[in-house]
Formats: C-alpha cells, sequence, structure tokens
C-alpha cells in the first residue's frame, strides 16, 4: 500500500506536484503492468487556498475529476477543478478508453485528514 499511496502530505503553504519526477516509483510501478508512459514528468498539481482544494491539469494526455454522483469531468492542459474528499483522479489512457477502464489502470484517491489540535 505505501507504494501505491501519496502522503499524507499537507498543503499548507506548498502545492503537491505528481509525476514521474516527483513519484518514480508510480511509473515504474504502472510500466511492470505494460503500462509505459502514463505519467508525465509533471501530471498534475493540487493545492489548498482559502480552505478549497484545487487540481490543475499540468499534462497534455488529460485526465478525468471523477466525483460521485456527478458526470466526470475532463480536464485539459492548464485546467483547474475544485477537489473535495473522495474525488478520484484519473489520468487518460487514450481517447478509446472509458474513464472507468482507465481508473482501473491507475487512480489517485484525495482524502482530506483533519490535523489534530
Amino acid at each position: 500500500m505505501e507504494r501505491r499511496s501519496i502522503g499524507p502530505v499537507s498543503l499548507a503553504g506548498k502545492p503537491l506536484l505528481v509525476g514521474s519526477r516527483h513519484q518514480p516509483h508510480i511509473a515504474n510501478d504502472a510500466a511492470l503492468k505494460g503500462f509505459t508512459n502514463i505519467v508525465d514528468r509533471d501530471h498534475f498539481c493540487i493545492a489548498s487556498e482559502g480552505g478549497v482544494f484545487w487540481l490543475l491539469c499540468l499534462t497534455s494526455k488529460g485526465l478525468w475529476r471523477v466525483r460521485e454522483g456527478v458526470e466526470p469531468q475532463r480536464l485539459i492542459l492548464d485546467d483547474l477543478a475544485s477537489l473535495q474528499h473522495g474525488d478520484v483522479v484519473v489520468p487518460r489512457l487514450g481517447s478509446e478508453l472509458s474513464v472507468e477502464q482507465c481508473c482501473r489502470t491507475l487512480s489517485w484517491r484525495f482524502t482530506v485528514l483533519l490535523e489534530p489540535s
């Protein structure tokens, strides 16, 4: 599980960059499963501002933000979307694959952990 997770990470004052440059084990694990070049060096960024979490797409391949009860939101390079606890970030693996198929290959679930007071 440790190799399949990023964090916990505090977003206070510093955004989280996700990509093969920042988490090389993710790209290596995906390549071992036969999915080379899924994750770009800088794939996406998560930041917090004023108590709101944001997802910024940094890849020309695009990605989806999947939220329960809402149609998946497709993001292209430089698109910004809000993130909520439980949202899933899914890389696009090609125009012929559905978001569900891509999600079964690789995805990140965004979880908000409360800081101890």
